[in-house]
């Protein structure tokens, strides 16, 4: 079995209404950006997000949310105060990882990885590291807020 095991899908295979088509994986890599800054702005350098990631996968304790974005998506942007309450209201069991597709080489592996095709993209992985489930391309804030409450209730 291939680690960590494929991840079992929550959303529905759905085009986005009306916003920005998400990038193909041949075309666009993705980056991780891994905590929401005191401003209210998601962001960091590669170099940051890359040493937010390790301390995230390396806490073994808690389970970790991924959740891929740009900062050019509308319902990207529309989900950092829900993400932030997730990640406030469930800090004793969940760390949380932004990551953003506007660094596009750098982590297009992780993007493979994980099938992440369309953003935003929220992946549950268990404090082993392995993926319990993921999203898939978004219909509204509203349908990824349901997605997002449904991996928080797993």
């Amino acid at each position: 079995m291939p680690w960590p095991p494929a991840p079992r899908v929550v959303a529905l295979h759905l085009q986005h209404p009306g916003g920005r088509k998400a990038r193909q994986l041949a075309t666009v890599g993705m980056s991780l950006i891994l905590e929401a800054h005191r401003d209210g702005r998601y962001g960091g350098s590669p170099q940051h997000e890359e040493a937010q990631l390790g301390r995230v996968l390396a806490d073994k304790q808690r389970y970790s949310l991924l959740l891929f974005y740009s900062s050019h998506c509308k319902l990207c942007q529309a989900l950092q105060p829900v993400v932030e309450e997730v990640e406030t209201n469930e800090r004793h069991r969940l760390s949380v990882a932004r990551l953003n597709t506007d660094h596009e080489v750098q982590w297009a592996p992780e993007m493979l990885h994980y099938q992440v095709d369309t953003v935003p993209c929220f992946i549950l992985l268990a404090p082993d590291g392995s993926a319990l489930c993921r999203t898939t391309a978004p219909r509204s804030l509203d349908h990824m807020t349901r997605c997002l409450q449904q991996m928080v209730d797993l």
